[in-house]
């Protein structure tokens, strides 16, 4: 489609500097090939490293495992750590990829509210909590993760923190969920913050070397070792001195887009509440009075803007939509006047039929 402005994903495009893919390509030259299980020793390190200053916990380059994506990285620890029929809690709404790995692995899944509420005769075995959260951009903190384990007395099943979004922090830093006596494996995502999106790389940190080590070798028995390329590129940024204001160059641009969609957002009548981290913003459209994907449709058929609705996300009743806000400021204005169309085209077509009912 000619024009297609695309925020219905989680692309995070951004230029990497030019010494980055200097370095990338000199490193990979002297490497071409499959990776080591584990992935390569010195961007273990980093990433280690970079738990360790999140979380205050010392972490070692042997609890970590990279990926091919974050994806793999959860698939792995469930087909390692997870016996089949076993039941994961799963936030609602959640990631369709999450849900659907966990039933294609055979386990079930349990869902909590946003109260951190659910049925507690349902055995739980493993709990995911994603923070900051996909799409609605909430924060949990220790005390929400306590509350979620304590009402069903579940005092040392396996957390899984999805921490795919914790480098897009908007107003204050998001906390580490450390858990009390609960094994916690982190799952970390390069295509957002590291804008590798479609490169395949992500990275689990493992309770301690053993659970590694099981969950290596179920990696590598599925997906063989991470792309070879994508982790030269990861280590090179995480040499790089300049990352930390090319990030902060990516968070204000998110916080300006937020700002004037949010704006954009009022003006036209809908509801808005700013998320508190990652990249999404989400809108609840049901003063429109028709479904989601009708709206989105709309959107994209008389405007080429294709966002994401709350239909893609299972077992979740709403009318939302979910917009990239890491896209250039034009695209935001876009999106506010495919959103503005369809609501003129809606308000029209309801109109039309009111007048049919009262003749």
């Amino acid at each position: 489609m000619k024009d297609l402005v695309d925020l219905s994903i989680g692309n995070v495009k951004r230029a990497f500097p030019k010494e980055v893919f200097e370095e990338a390509y000199r490193s990979i030259e002297e490497s071409c090939g499959y990776g080591p299980q584990f992935g390569l020793e010195e961007l273990r390190e980093h990433v280690a490293k970079d738990v360790s200053e999140f979380t205050g916990i010392s972490t070692s380059s042997g609890q970590v495992v990279l990926t091919t994506g974050a994806s793999m990285a959860l698939t792995s620890f469930l087909a390692a750590e997870m016996p089949r029929s076993s039941s994961i809690l799963l936030p609602t709404p959640c990631f369709p990829g999450i849900e659907n790995t966990v039933k294609a692995l055979g386990l079930k899944a349990a869902r909590y509210t946003k109260g951190y509420l659910y049925n507690t005769d349902t055995a739980v075995d493993a709990v995911l909590v994603n923070s900051p959260h996909n799409p609605t951009g909430s924060v949990k903190t220790n005390a929400d993760l306590q509350t979620l384990l304590t009402f069903g007395k579940h005092t040392s099943i396996p957390v899984i923190s999805d921490e795919a979004y914790i480098a897009f922090a908007l107003e204050k830093p998001v906390p580490p969920l450390l858990g009390e006596g609960n094994p916690i494996y982190r799952i970390r995502s390069f295509s957002k913050h590291f804008g590798l999106a479609g490169m395949r790389l992500g990275a689990i940190i493992a309770p301690n070397s053993d659970a590694a080590k099981r969950v290596a070798r179920t990696h590598y028995a599925m997906a063989m070792s991470a792309p070879v390329l994508p982790q030269m590129i990861a280590n090179a940024l995480f040499s790089w001195q300049g990352r930390s204001e090319w990030m902060a160059e990516i968070i204000d641009q998110i916080r300006r887009n937020l700002q004037r969609f949010g704006e954009g957002i009022l003006e036209l009548g809908f509801p808005w509440s700013p998320p508190d981290a990652g990249i999404f913003a989400w809108v609840d459209v049901s003063m429109m009075g028709i479904q989601a994907p009708i709206l989105t449709q709309l959107m994209l058929r008389q405007s080429a803007v294709l966002v994401s609705d709350s239909s893609m996300f299972l077992d979740f009743d709403g009318a939302f939509i979910r917009v990239n806000m890491t896209v250039k400021p034009e695209y935001i204005e876009r999106a506010l006047d495919a959103l503005r169309l369809a609501k003129l085209v809606i308000q029209n077509a309801q109109d039309s039929n009111q007048k049919r009912v009262l003749t």
